[in-house]
């Protein structure tokens, strides 16, 4: 791909170091930092390739702005069509160009494809107002281009789009958040500054994960550095604006260097409205809509005032000022391309960059819709509850005020002017774009609150989690519109910290409180593929999802076995806990399996070594399965200090107490100051102490090995790491564990949620070509085919969009496909089920 050179020549932070040093490199060694820089990615290909490629875009050119212009054509050539005034992407090198949005902003691209093909306005608003509302009202709320591809246009203007897994917090793009800080720096860089630890991050924290992050980055001084490029930014682009708007043009009399230090510059930005965007203070919000717009319009006179009198002086500025949005504030925003792995993700979520940016809720909706009418039927939107029930009230307020004020924007009719009431009935019934929210509780990092285990394995969480719940329901049940939105429970974050055991006893008690809607996240990330697909089975099993139930990712029952064994390494360390489990898992599965027999023993002999290492004695493989299947009941109960129920419970009581009593009646009517926080009034919560009770009398054996597993001392035990061999089951063997928890799925008639972009970006693949989804229709392999829905996820840390994922799976399906009609039935089929099994 011949842009991987040349795009370094807007991502070069070496040379933006330089800049703000008050040095100005050459054009020589610009051009020479692009192949240095684009090697150090991929080093696996020849100089003299790289060389080839920037020299034949490049030539001789030696003055800055015909290299930047050189670049610059050659995105808008390689990726950008017009149509009746419309920007689009090129449909067949759509994959190409969404990798290349985790590295750059498509706004300096589109501004000049848009210049190339339409030239660009007088600075007069008539001139202006024209040219906004002909070429760029697409860009009013959103910067992405998609494909024009009639059939997926087609199902789009007939059904609309259904996403079925989208985060609100998470979904912003990088241009609007880069709008929204020029114009507010002080605020967003408060917000990076909260992110981050005042001294050294404590281990296995947020703040470690963004100061690594930053290290990634080479930011030196954190939210310092941001604050001062973002300043020079803006002082770039007030000064350049000006300079665009007078006539007859006048060279600028300030140094470049001057304009990059905070004391010299500062009456600039003292003197104009910094909370506006310079297009909007020249001519006016009416004129262009939406600061996206505005910020491609001043792109768009910049690249006329540069071909006019190409002046040095405003090449580098704005060289720098792009150089600050994609050396710097690009790679805060979205997961790049070579970024791999869950953890990589996580650290944009906890960084604080988007903050300020989601503190409003319209704008959001105005970005995922798109357009109007909406590309999306219905949206399912995610977020976290609050801790306690007036913040959440706060909150629940404010993302459907966000949606009704969308609404009245987007012309739907009879909505009330009055704020809105959660005590109220709903009676909006929009005819795109209807919205349901699904809450999420958040995985946490159990080490990274070491000796605070509250009586059991992620004892803080469990009880953090069951007072959310309680938070929630009383919501749900007292409020109506509450209980027309809020429809369906998720847990989301780092699986690799929180298994789903932790959520079994708040999905039972939710299910017994009336909400029937229940997904969750897992396998996406894992640390070995028997991992992941454990973790699938657990979601189904100990989460009793059944049938519209969902799995968002699903990623390790899906990827090809050959392709994740080609894509780790040979040897790899896992914690001795989580081994045990994957081991006793895969026996358990595969003790049926004829190509397994040879296996078995050698499979047994380790899970011996491994619970003597744990639990210091060898323990019979059966055992460990069943007290392994007995994790979804609740610790928190067997473990409580308020009685002595549990404390004599052993082996061989079958089901009553060490001293010979029956287990006692007084679970269910303990006095109130005896009641643990978890405890209900509610008749129903007595279900969780009859199912310890039933494991208790019929498995006494594994129930006394189900309380050993939650001891501190087992715990400490488990964390320790071994080596262990990617290749103790071979291709073969994965496939098969594959099927059997893909079997499962079809049976309970479980839906999963597949994320195209988020999962290129975060799984073992490095284009859509590989992605599971293709399995899963039944295009790359024979096997069980589960229910599939799509979503976005994240489309903002991903820079993507449910047009753009469906465009993408198009793409892919029709090449194993005989025909469109083929094609299209398929993803009318995804779409499909998306519409039936949404949770409304």
């Amino acid at each position: 791909m011949e842009t991987r050179v040349i795009r370094q020549l807007f991502k070069d932070s070496v040379t933006l170091q330089d800049y703000l040093a008050g040095r100005t490199p050459s054009v020589a060694t610009v051009k020479r930092r692009a192949l240095v820089l684009e090697r150090a990615i991929d080093y696996e290909i020849p100089d003299h390739v790289y060389r080839n490629w920037r020299d034949g875009l490049i030539g001789d050119v030696d003055e800055l702005w015909g290299v930047l212009r050189a670049a610059l054509a050659t995105y808008a050539e390689r990726y950008l069509l017009f149509w009746r005034d419309r920007t689009f992407a090129d449909f067949d090198r759509f994959g190409d160009w969404q990798n290349e949005l985790a590295r750059l902003s498509p706004l300096p691209i589109v501004a000049f494809g848009l210049y190339r093909k339409f030239g660009a306005p007088e600075p007069r608003i008539d001139r202006v107002e024209d040219y906004a509302r002909r070429y760029l009202s697409q860009f009013a709320h959103t910067a992405l281009i998609t494909p024009m591809n009639q059939p997926v246009d087609d199902l789009i203007a007939r059904k609309g789009l259904y996403d079925t897994h989208l985060h609100l917090n998470g979904s912003t793009e990088v241009d609007k958040i880069w709008q929204d800080a020029l114009s507010s720096i002080d605020v967003f860089v408060s917000h990076l500054a909260s992110a981050l630890s005042d001294g050294e991050a404590a281990p296995n924290t947020p703040a470690e994960m963004v100061q690594e992050l930053y290290e990634q980055l080479g930011i030196r001084r954190g939210a310092a550095d941001v604050s001062d490029q973002l300043h020079a930014a803006r002082r770039l682009r007030l000064t350049i604006a000006r300079r665009l708007f007078e006539e007859p043009w006048q060279p600028c009399q300030l140094p470049l260097a001057g304009l990059l230090t905070a004391i010299s510059a500062q009456p600039i930005e003292e003197e104009s409205d910094t909370d506006r965007h310079p297009v909007e203070e020249r001519f006016g919000s009416r004129v262009v809509r939406g600061r996206l717009a505005q910020e491609i319009l001043f792109l768009v006179l910049a690249y006329r005032r540069l071909d006019r009198f190409k002046e040095e002086w405003l090449a580098r500025a704005l060289h720098v000022y792009l150089l600050v949005l994609n050396a710097t504030f690009v790679p805060l925003c979205v997961q790049q391309a070579e970024q791999f792995g869950f953890e990589q993700f996580q650290k944009f979520t906890f960084n604080g960059v988007r903050w300020l940016s989601e503190a409003d809720y319209t704008a959001r909706f105005h970005q995922l819709a798109r357009s109007v009418p909406s590309d999306l039927a219905f949206v399912e939107a995610r977020f976290a509850p609050p801790a306690d029930g007036p913040a959440l009230h706060r909150t629940l307020l404010t993302i459907l005020g966000g949606y009704v004020q969308y609404l009245r924007e987007t012309g739907v009719r009879d909505i009330p002017e009055s704020p809105v009431d959660l005590s109220e009935p709903e009676t909006l019934n929009p005819p795109r774009m209807a919205l349901r929210l699904t809450v999420h509780f958040i995985k946490d990092n159990e080490l990274a609150q070491a000796g605070q285990d509250a009586g059991c394995r992620f004892g803080r969480l469990r009880s953090a989690i069951a007072a959310r719940w309680r938070h929630l329901r009383t919501a749900i049940d007292s409020l109506p519109r509450v209980h027309h939105y809020l429809t369906g429970m998720d847990a989301a974050a780092n699986e690799l910290h929180t298994p789903p055991e932790v959520f079994a006893p708040v999905y039972r008690a939710a299910r017994r409180a009336g909400l029937v809607h229940f997904t969750y996240h897992v396998g996406e990330d894992f640390e070995h593929l028997i991992s992941g697909i454990r973790a699938v089975y657990e979601a189904v099993t100990f989460l009793d999802l059944r049938e519209g139930n969902r799995i968002g990712h699903g990623t390790a029952v899906g990827i090809a076995p050959e392709l994740w064994c080609s894509r780790v390494p040979s040897q790899l360390r896992q914690r001795r806990g989580d081994r045990l489990d994957d081991l006793v898992f895969a026996r358990g599965l595969l003790l049926k399996e004829p190509s397994a027999v040879c296996l078995i023993a050698s499979l047994e002999d380790e899970i011996l070594k491994l619970s003597r290492a744990i639990y210091g004695q060898e323990l019979d493989c059966h055992l460990l399965w069943t007290a392994w299947q007995l994790r979804h009941l609740d610790p928190l109960r067997t473990n409580d200090p308020s009685g002595a129920w549990w404390d004599h419970l052993d082996a061989g009581s079958n089901g009553r107490t060490g001293c010979g009593r029956p287990f006692p009646s007084q679970a269910f009517t303990a006095p109130a100051e005896h009641r643990p926080l978890w405890w209900s009034p509610v008749e129903d919560e007595s279900m969780e102490w009859r199912l310890l009770l039933k494991a208790a009398q019929e498995t006494p054996t594994a129930f006394a090995l189900f309380r050993r597993y939650h001891d501190p001392d087992v715990v400490e035990r488990s964390r320790a790491y071994e080596q262990v061999s990617r290749d103790c089951l071979d291709a073969q063997l994965l496939r098969r564990l594959q099927e059997h928890v893909l079997k499962l799925i079809v049976e309970r008639r479980v839906v999963i949620e597949t994320l195209p972009t988020s999962n290129v970006r975060i799984s073992f693949y490095k284009d859509f070509s590989e992605h599971h989804v293709l399995r899963w229709l039944g295009l790359d392999s024979d096997g069980h085919q589960p229910a599939v829905s799509v979503g976005t996820d994240d489309p903002g840390i991903f820079a993507c969009t449910l047009r753009g994922e469906f465009m993408h799976l198009y793409r892919e399906v029709r090449k194993r496909t005989a025909s469109d009609r083929e094609a299209m039935a398929r993803l009318e089929h995804l779409n499909e089920t998306g519409r039936i099994y949404r949770f409304t």
